[in-house]
């Protein structure tokens, strides 16, 4: 009797059939995903575009190798790679926002075909059916640089780090320091998370007004630290400068 708990990852010859299969200029990001990714090719429509979300891929045998999962976007003629790298990212945020689950792009590749790349290790995360009826696209600029920087701050490996992605999202719609500090004030009693609140507490006893603290030590690094991460442009030193503490650092 077959385990109903089971799911079978495919091979990379298994998921190239019907419309991945044809040749055509093809944009892909590899990703790592706290979200469950679908055990078979799935695709999704996002502003009148069909994205494929790619399966990781077991392929045994003498020279054995995964592939990430990933998801792929066959390019317009014309069109550039760019643009589709930023559809395929602010997809990939807006996702992150309904599930508040990392999303990470480890590297894009492309080609005529849209093969993912080998070298994944991780235990693969995977669902028989991905379904997410809502997806948050939002047309204004602001807005989505606010899920941009959401979808930063989930991914990095460190909290003050966090802070510094998410206090970028204050930024884009409290333009003042008055008006962050009272926000942060009005909403820092909502923390539920026991470390949070743990040093929600200390900051109390110790500064007094928390909204002052957290916007004058946060301000000077958000300045240095500008740049969209939904541009897919930023430097890989930038990347990996943001996702490495630094040594002794904490969360201020």
């Amino acid at each position: 009797m077959a385990d109903p708990f089971h799911v079978k990852i495919p091979t990379i010859k298994e998921i190239f059939v019907g419309d991945i299969a044809r040749s055509g200029n093809w944009i892909v990001a590899c990703v790592k995903s706290g979200v469950a990714w679908p055990v078979r090719v799935t695709n999704v429509k996002f502003r009148n575009r069909v994205l494929y979300l790619i399966p990781p891929t077991v392929n045994p045998g003498e020279r054995a190798y995964n592939t990430f999962p990933s998801i792929a976007l066959a390019l317009n003629p014309g069109e550039r790679m760019e643009a589709g790298q930023v559809l395929i990212s602010q997809f990939l945020s807006s996702l992150a926002w309904v599930t508040s689950s990392p999303i990470r792009v480890v590297e894009w590749t492309g080609g005529n075909l849209p093969r993912p790349m080998g070298g994944f290790n991780d235990v693969p995360f995977v669902t028989r059916d991905f379904y997410h009826p809502y997806l948050p696209d939002p047309s204004d600029r602001d807005s989505r640089l606010a899920l941009a920087f959401y979808r930063e701050g989930l991914g990095l490996n460190h909290a003050a780090y966090q802070c510094l992605s998410f206090f970028k999202v204050l930024n884009l719609f409290l333009r003042t320091g008055t008006q962050q500090e009272a926000w942060i004030n009005a909403n820092f009693a909502h923390v539920t998370e026991q470390r949070a609140k743990q040093r929600a507490s200390f900051l109390v006893s110790t500064h007094g007004d928390v909204g002052r603290y957290l916007y004058g030590s946060n301000r000077c690094a958000v300045a240095h630290a500008g740049g969209s991460p939904s541009r897919p442009g930023r430097s890989r030193r930038h990347e990996a400068a943001a996702r490495r503490p630094t040594v002794g650092s904490g969360a201020s």
